[in-house]
């Protein structure tokens, strides 16, 4: 009886993932936005600014803190490699 309900739910998963609508969202992880980052750095800060739209607000906080830390930290090492 379990495995003919999880049966079930399996095989309705996709259907239930095409009712969630993604319309409105605007999701742009365009790396010209942190010219300071390379590519392996703005990766995070790229994910961070794309869940902004799908998270509240709390989220955009907290991911907004993370984006300055990894900024602050890429340019910190920038200087300390540009002084060698």
């Amino acid at each position: 009886m379990k495995s003919l309900a999880l049966t079930l739910l399996l095989a309705s998963f996709p259907l239930l993932a095409s009712f969630t609508s993604t319309e409105g969202i605007k999701e742009n992880c365009d790396y010209e936005y942190y010219p300071k980052l390379d590519h392996r750095s703005a990766d995070e800060p790229c994910t961070i600014k794309r869940n902004y739209y799908r998270y509240g607000e709390k989220l955009k906080m907290l991911a907004d803190e993370r984006i300055k830390e990894i900024k602050e930290t890429a340019l910190n090492i920038g200087n300390k490699t540009s002084d060698l």
